[in-house]
């Protein structure tokens, strides 16, 4: 490997390849450098763990803490920013914290996720909950947040999770995860790089993803504008007299939404989720507000038909689709409104149907609720058939090339990620070596 280097600020950093290497004596680690020597996390520090503290005992403000599940939905090595707060009082009580301690989940949902780790690189004095299991260590905290979080330490806490549903790793556990370790003077290069290096690779990620954003939004805006507008624009408009919609093609139609579809809500019929886990031959999609939810023996549907949400905080917030084409054989439960459309292109009612606003229609305030009674009265758009299925096919076309570049964007969020994975485990195991300069 040729030497690249890279400026951070006043470092400049030179990556090559180490000139002795030796066998590290763990076979998913290999070779690591001659200068390096392999530890147990026993004999780099001490652990301890959190205090229990509840949900229920957090505020806006006052003392700092870190739950266990903050270090999974909030933070990738670091926590240098803190998003809960508990009373004096309670923090009383609780276990608190200091820079660089390594923080690790002592519970998780799955044995690839156990055991995730990151350093605590701020300022203030800071409390942690039950499930957090705290290293203090002397060696140089980021390189060992980036090391136990390589391929070689996830590995390790994986096969010592303990449990299924939900999986567990303890202190004694942690204490045997055996890692390469260079000098002091080394761990502070090898973390000043990967700082700098998953900065920028983070900012690539963060750059595609707005890119996908911006896609996803194009595709909304061309399938909202077809099914409210029509695909000709120079057509001739007219007031729709819908709260939600200005103008509609003058040929278009208005009626509601009763008079246009047909309800199959009588059929419907839900299973609790034990008798679903008795079921043995699962064979049929089992649908509710969301889509599909299991699987069940048996079906009640057979065909092509609409689904719309009934309840939930969705018909509000709208966060996934909540008008669906289900086809085929299936079974449906009590949550989600059955259609068909007496004439006309079912695709294009899918699409109308997931354009409308039914906020004014919904009724209840803890648990959101559209009646079929309130469905009914909704006021839908109706073009002629013939255009009904040209604004389908256009949507179609239009769609399909937005989502090739978004499956060509995810592909390659996706191949950062892998590079910024497989960066971290070279590093942190010797595979690359990093010096570091302070620029003149």
């Amino acid at each position: 490997m040729g030497n690249e280097k890279w400026r951070m600020e006043n470092a400049q950093f030179s990556i090559s390849r180490y000139p002795q290497m030796k066998d590290s004596g763990v076979a998913w680690i290999g070779g690591i450098p001659a200068g390096w020597e392999m530890r147990r996390l026993a004999t780099l520090g001490e652990f301890s763990k959190g205090k229990g503290i509840p949900r229920s005992e957090l505020k806006e403000n006052g003392c700092p803490v870190i739950l266990y599940g903050d270090i999974y939905t909030k933070y990738d090595v670091v926590a240098d920013f803190i998003f809960n707060h508990i009373s004096e009082e309670t923090a009383q009580n609780s276990i608190r914290i200091r820079f660089g301690d390594i923080l690790f989940t002592g519970s998780g949902e799955t044995r690839e996720d156990i055991g995730k780790s990151i350093t605590y690189i701020g300022d203030e004095s800071v409390c942690v909950g039950g499930d957090v299991i705290i290293f203090r260590h002397k060696c140089d905290h980021l390189f060992l947040s980036y090391s136990l979080n390589s391929n070689s330490a996830t590995y390790q806490k994986a096969r010592a999770g303990k449990g299924g549903i939900i999986v567990h790793i303890y202190s004694s556990n942690l204490r045997e995860i055996v890692l390469p370790l260079p000098p002091l003077e080394e761990q502070t290069a090898v973390s000043h790089y990967l700082d700098y290096k998953t900065a920028v690779i983070d900012q690539l990620i963060s750059q595609k993803e707005q890119l996908l954003a911006l896609y996803e939004e194009e595709k909304g805006a061309i399938i909202d504008t077809a099914v409210t507008q029509g695909i000709h624009p120079t057509a001739k408009l007219k007031d729709s007299g819908i709260p939600w919609l200005s103008h509609i093609p003058a040929h278009w139609e208005v009626k509601k939404l009763k008079h246009v579809f047909r309800f199959h809500d009588y059929k419907r019929i839900p299973l609790s989720a034990e008798v679903r886990g008795k079921m043995l031959n699962k064979r049929y999609d089992y649908y509710g507000a969301s889509g599909i939810i299991d699987s069940v023996e048996d079906f009640i549907f057979d065909g092509e038909y609409i689904l719309l949400g009934e309840d939930g905080a969705n018909l509000l917030t709208r966060n996934t689709a909540l008008a669906f084409k289900a086809t085929g054989r299936f079974w449906v439960n009590n949550h989600a409104h059955i259609l068909t459309p007496a004439t006309g292109s079912l695709d294009y009612f899918v699409h109308l149907l997931e354009c409308i606003d039914y906020t004014n229609s919904v009724s209840g305030s803890a648990q959101p609720k559209l009646t079929a009674g309130a469905l009914g009265a909704v006021d839908v758009i109706i073009p002629p058939i013939q255009e009904q299925t040209a604004i389908v096919q256009h949507i179609e076309a239009e769609t399909a090339r937005l989502n090739a570049k978004i499956s060509k964007t995810k592909k390659l969020i996706a191949l950062h990620k892998e590079y910024r994975t497989a960066l971290i485990s070279e590093v942190v195991t010797g595979k690359i070596k990093v010096t570091q300069e302070v620029a003149a």
